[in-house]
């Protein structure tokens, strides 16, 4: 994603705070994060309901996974005028992205956490716990919620914009818009409820 240093800085500010909130109420019991007992979900103060997406949700997709969902989504126009190619939109996954494969070189899988509480949303990398990109949120109805500024809605996107989401069993697939790197990283693959 295209996160500046002071964007990085201030989503881990946000994330000590948060975890500085919780520990002063009590949220520090000690346990470890796979052993934390799931809590209620909050409730949203605009539609008086529960938060379905309340909760920690976990992905893991390929680069190719990545590609299939941006080239279902967008025409090879968008990807153009968004990132120029698919090669450079890649680049980000290392490798030796090349115009006939934009995964050349790429292993590994990439494995994520998207948290949401209290109206805030972070999406992580699940080995290391960094922020990749994080915002505030707010339920919409059912299956759609608002995205505000932030790095996951950043210029040219017209913020907030809403992203709709659908969740079975404890399976959550999104659908984000018509932005490269939002699709790479959000609809590559389901997210499923950690917990």
């Amino acid at each position: 994603m295209r996160l500046g240093y002071r964007s990085i800085a201030r989503g881990t500010l946000v994330a000590a705070a948060m975890s500085l909130v919780l520990a002063a109420c009590g949220g520090g019991s000690g346990t470890t994060e796979e052993e934390t007992p799931q809590t209620p979900a909050a409730t949203s103060e605009r539609t008086g309901q529960e938060d379905p997406l309340e909760g920690e949700w976990r992905a893991e997709y390929s680069c190719k996974d990545s590609v299939r969902a941006i080239e279902s989504h967008l025409t090879p126009e968008q990807i153009r005028l968004q990132v120029g190619s698919l090669k450079s939109a890649m680049g980000e996954w290392g490798g030796q992205p090349t115009n006939v494969d934009p995964c050349n070189g790429v292993h590994q899988p990439r494995k994520v956490v998207a948290r949401f509480a209290d109206g805030n949303l972070g999406l992580f990398k699940a080995e290391t716990g960094e922020l990749m990109a994080d915002a505030r949120y707010e339920l919409v109805d059912d299956h759609s919620f608002s995205v505000g500024a932030g790095a996951l809605c950043y210029p040219p996107l017209e913020c907030p914009v809403t992203w709709q989401f659908d969740i079975a069993d404890d399976e959550l697939l999104f659908e984000v818009g018509a932005e490269v790197f939002q699709i790479m990283n959000w609809e590559a693959s389901p997210f499923h409820r950690v917990g």
